[in-house]
């Protein structure tokens, strides 16, 4: 299913960018690795999804109808990845800090309620 879905993703960042290279460089994959998405997932579908030549690369009917039912619910995916992911990237805890008195009493005042107000699952002692 990850494979499947790796697959997709990649025909989707290919016919959005309009050429294997454009997509590479976006979504951070080769060139090489996209083709052979491509072609693994054309082969599975039996049908061709892009029309390919020497300097241009375009979907063909069925693939703009795959395209166009594809990138709407890959972008809810990623919405949802995002969401979850926004979740578990906020910093929680307890911080320790062991400082002179000194820095507690003239550096801590200003440095430490707006990090507290940024950071709330975290606990200062």
């Amino acid at each position: 299913m990850a494979t499947e879905l790796d697959d997709l993703s990649a025909f989707v960042a290919v016919a959005r960018a309009g050429g294997f290279r454009e997509a590479a460089r976006v979504s951070g994959v080769s060139a090489s690795g996209l083709s052979e998405a491509l072609r693994r997932l054309e082969a599975r579908l039996g049908v061709r999804l892009l029309h390919r030549t020497t300097r241009s690369i375009s979907t063909t009917e069925a693939g703009t109808r795959l395209f166009e039912r594809l990138s709407p619910a890959l972008n809810e995916i990623d919405a949802a990845l995002d969401a979850v992911h926004a979740e578990t990237d906020q910093p929680a805890g307890t911080l320790r800090l062991n400082v002179p008195a000194n820095v507690a009493r003239t550096v801590l005042p200003g440095i430490l309620p707006p990090f507290l107000k940024a950071h709330p699952q975290i606990r200062v002692e």
